[in-house]
């Protein structure tokens, strides 16, 4: 995983164009001891309040899971301490009760990570510990089928080290559904998504049969398909895939694409691959996030680094598939994001980014595009 802090140096040359116009606020500056570095995105309930969490900071400086209220306080719904986890890169899940789900890359029973629940009383339990055989070191979140189990991706562990997919049930048994194996795909680190038919799609940042990453499909039946992503159109993903109303999957590459800053890509009913975008530095590079769709049906994210300061942006893509940026990030307003941005039903943008702000630490931002 080439953490943001490990390849800030190697992001030297940048080719500068200007934002568009729109409205940024940060709603929130982490100073450590309310959370550190965000990695993830939010989500919202019912009623407005935003849910996320922080990879460090907090107590222990394990990280974090927080809730930001309609009147932008921030409370502190839980502090890692190693045995309940440690260090979260992912976002969160909601069920209809309001109970929270999410995974550590580290900590639990093993130090391999684990997956966690917060009920509605605030009280944090650890539903499973990775023991490497199922998987180990979880970088995405969960999801949920409609029979309530649970879904998500290991980063390493599983049959063959190369991550695993797996499954919890309603009871907290794990079973491992598949475990990748390079030709399958390697590393997965993006969220799972269903399509219309409960189809379970995902990407690999490695493996596949140009070594460049895998789209994957898990189908109703539990059977493991994939489509390799070829250096010219995108390599190395590590978000997941967003779906229209037609069936057609929508995501972003770290690397590859015209200029190697990575792409955006679609993925049609056919699995067939195409380009719509590539970054070029000015208007982003590296996007290690996903998609959102406004109503109109232009496409929102985040890159970790390029635009005018090279600290990443927030980007735009129109359904000509015109790639502008709506917001560079420059330190102060916030810097590297790799987060998946929220939109809610205003078409506003809840977004994080996991440095910069007041404390050097990361923010919550809110954008009006």
């Amino acid at each position: 995983m080439p953490y943001i802090f490990l390849i800030i140096a190697l992001f030297l040359t940048i080719f500068v164009t200007p934002a568009m116009a729109a409205s940024l606020r940060t709603l929130v500056s982490f100073n450590g001891t309310n959370g550190a570095n965000p990695m993830a995105g939010v989500i919202s309930d019912k009623a407005g309040n935003v849910y996320g969490t922080t990879s460090n900071g907090g107590t222990t400086d394990f990280g974090t899971v927080f809730m930001l209220d309609k009147t932008n306080r921030l409370f502190i719904l839980a502090s890692f301490n190693g045995s309940n986890g440690a260090n979260p890169f992912s976002g969160l899940f909601m069920d209809k009760p309001g109970n929270l789900y999410g995974t550590t890359v580290n900590g639990g029973g093993s130090n391999l990570g684990t997956v966690f629940k917060i009920d509605k009383t605030g009280t944090i339990s650890t539903i499973i510990s990775f023991d490497g055989a199922h998987g180990s070191n979880p970088y995405s979140g969960v999801i949920s089928d409609p029979s309530g189990t649970l879904y998500g991706t290991t980063v390493n562990g599983g049959g063959y080290n190369q991550g695993s997919l797996y499954a919890l049930t309603s009871s907290g048994a794990i079973v491992t559904v598949a475990s990748f194996n390079n030709m399958s795909g390697s590393y997965p680190y993006g969220v799972l998504t269903f399509d219309s038919a409960w189809n379970l799609f995902g990407t690999t940042e490695a493996g596949g049969g140009y070594g460049a990453g895998t789209v994957f499909k898990l189908n109703n039946k539990n059977v493991l398909s994939i489509t390799s992503l070829f250096i010219t159109t995108g390599a190395n993903p590590y978000a997941g895939i967003l779906f229209d109303k037609l069936g057609n999957g929508y995501g972003t590459t770290s690397k590859g694409g015209a200029n190697n800053y990575g792409s955006i890509i679609k993925v049609d009913k056919t699995n067939k691959i195409t380009t719509l975008a590539s970054f070029n530095g000015g208007n982003g590079a590296y996007s290690y996030a996903g998609l959102v769709a406004d109503t109109s049906g232009n496409f929102y994210g985040t890159t970790a680094f390029g635009g005018a300061s090279g600290k990443g942006v927030v980007f735009k893509l129109d359904k000509k598939n015109n790639l502008t940026t709506v917001v560079s990030f420059n330190g102060k307003n916030g810097a590297y994001p790799t987060s998946l941005l929220y939109s809610n039903s205003t078409g506003k943008l809840y977004g994080t980014t996991s440095y910069g702000g007041l404390y050097g630490k990361g923010t919550i931002f809110l954008l009006k595009p």
